[in-house]
């Protein structure tokens, strides 16, 4: 029954691709000439794929450049992280207090002397500064006008005549 269905039909072998010349077993069965041949041919191969696939990626860029829209560029473009001198100027103000024109200050000297700002705060230029602004500080406490004594004011009783304010003044003398 078997050699019924087989009647019409021819016996296949599997046929080996010629194309790909990477098992180095075939290789080394080759001639010298042969084996330089293969290896050229298959370097040559190797080139036009990848220069092939290089214009394929620029070609893919140019067009996810044109699709891609301008907003996302110009977000990318402005960065939301901080830098080191202006997390160094955050610690600054929040832990000492240091106010624009300390800042300020700081800042000059870190840039004339090439230092960072944590290290322009032990120089003895903004020492000198710090001692200034506390007795500028001091001397603008001690102006303060003289007292204007007490601002409590109750409703109190405007005497309209001489005898009203005799009553008055005996009852706050406590006489």
């Amino acid at each position: 029954m078997s050699d019924e269905l087989n009647d019409g039909q021819d016996i296949l072998n599997p046929e080996v691709d010629e194309t790909t010349e990477t098992n180095e077993s075939v290789d080394a069965t080759l001639p010298d000439d042969k084996q330089l041949e293969t290896a050229i041919a298959q370097k040559k191969h190797w080139r036009e794929k990848a220069l092939k696939e290089a214009e394929t990626r620029k070609k893919l860029e140019a067009e996810l450049e044109r699709v891609k829209p301008k907003e996302v560029k110009e977000v990318q473009a402005s960065s939301s992280y901080i830098t080191k001198g202006e997390y160094e100027e955050g610690i600054l103000r929040t832990s000492k207090g240091y106010g624009d024109r300390d800042i300020e200050i700081l800042n000059m000297i870190s840039k004339g002397k090439g230092v960072s700002i944590l290290q322009a705060e032990q120089d003895d230029v903004f020492k000198l500064h710090l001692t200034r602004k506390a007795d500028e500080d001091k001397n603008a406490r001690a102006q303060l006008g003289a007292s204007r004594g007490s601002s409590s004011s109750g409703n109190k009783k405007v005497p309209e005549t001489r005898e009203e304010h005799e009553a008055m003044w005996i009852e706050m003398s406590g006489r």
